[in-house]
């Protein structure tokens, strides 16, 4: 086989030589028999190549593999429907509301070593303060034995004028809310307003506050509190006289400013998103 090998490879230079210089060259010592033998031994050592048709035939034939759909790359559509005061681990977190980061989830990841992407590194924004009010409200009903006092400028309250003193509470409240609720802001408040509204036919007292500032949060918790504390003063300067006063109906009715926009609260429950 050496001896054949050897007298293929000269037949083989002396056909490059032919076609490099178009000039035929005679192959020494070398038959069609020792052609034929060495390409038999080739086919025995490395397999017989198929034919391009057949090649064509067994692809046509043999079915594709699936095909496995890219990964789709988180949204950052609706990151806001999630809890803000929650982080990924489960546990409380207060809101970073001066600095926000945007590379981390603005960006794609790039492509370090191994094939593993490394997370650039992020960038920290200033969030702009901005102009932003709330306005929350809640009802005490009194019953008709307390609503009475209130109505005559509570002169028979021991405590003296009912709703003047929730006023003065529900506006001080309003300056404590990030002292009562833990994550909460201290933000500068602009003007806490707290007003009263009489129900003679339900016997009850309704309680809009409104809270203002030019900051880089809302106030929708200091107008909640607000609301919340001139209702439990209410409460408490009239209880002797009822022990069936019920605070109900606390809520939001209009925020504005910020990144999430406007909010109204409609008469029939509704909500409108602006």
């Amino acid at each position: 086989m050496f001896a054949r090998t050897t007298s293929l490879n000269r037949a083989l230079k002396d056909l490059r030589q032919h076609l490099l210089t178009g000039r035929p060259r005679e192959v020494h010592g070398v038959t069609h028999a020792d052609l034929t033998a060495a390409n038999q031994e080739l086919d025995e050592s490395f397999g017989l190549q198929p034919h391009p048709s057949e090649v064509s035939q067994q692809a046509d034939s043999q079915p594709l593999p699936p095909v496995t759909p890219p990964i789709a790359e988180a949204s950052t559509a609706g990151a806001s429907l999630r809890l803000t005061h929650v982080d990924d681990k489960g546990q409380a977190s207060m809101v970073d509301v001066s600095n926000v980061l945007s590379n981390a989830l603005a960006q794609p990841s790039a492509m370090g070593h191994g094939g593993i992407r490394a997370p650039l590194p992020a960038t920290r924004t200033v969030k702009a303060a901005t102009a932003r009010s709330a306005t929350a409200s809640c009802r005490v009903m009194l019953g008709q034995a307390a609503f009475s006092l209130v109505v005559d400028n509570a002169r028979q309250s021991a405590k003296g004028n009912v709703l003047g003193t929730a006023q003065l509470a529900g506006i001080m409240a309003a300056k404590q809310t990030s002292a009562l609720i833990p994550l909460c802001h201290n933000i500068p408040l602009s003007k806490v307003g707290v007003e009263f509204e009489l129900d003679p036919s339900r016997h009850a007292v309704h309680i809009s506050a409104q809270a203002l500032t030019v900051s880089n949060t809302g106030v929708e918790m200091e107008a909640l509190t607000a609301a919340s504390v001139a209702a439990l003063t209410v409460y408490d300067m009239c209880k002797a006289v009822s022990k069936d006063i019920e605070i109900t109906a606390l809520r939001l009715e209009a925020k504005s400013g910020g990144r999430s926009g406007s909010f109204r609260r409609t008469v029939g429950m509704d909500t409108v998103n602006e």
